[in-house]
């Protein structure tokens, strides 16, 4: 109801989060995540998995 609000003409994120007593920010990861986002408002950001790297263990040195 609140994201179909929303995407009618005229009416802001804003106004329609407050007429439902709802947080502007949970409306808007709402929006983003229905692939809805509005203009201004830029999709989360996704971060690639880094590679598995096996750590090494330096060569023990001998003591002159």
């Amino acid at each position: 109801m609140v994201i179909a609000e929303c995407q009618e003409p005229g009416v802001s994120d804003a106004a329609a989060s407050l007429a439902h007593g709802l947080n502007f920010n949970l409306v808007r990861k709402w929006l983003v995540g229905k692939g809805l986002k509005r203009a201004g408002l830029s999709a989360p950001r996704t971060v690639a998995p880094r590679p598995h790297v096996e750590p090494t263990i330096p060569a023990a040195s001998t003591p002159p």
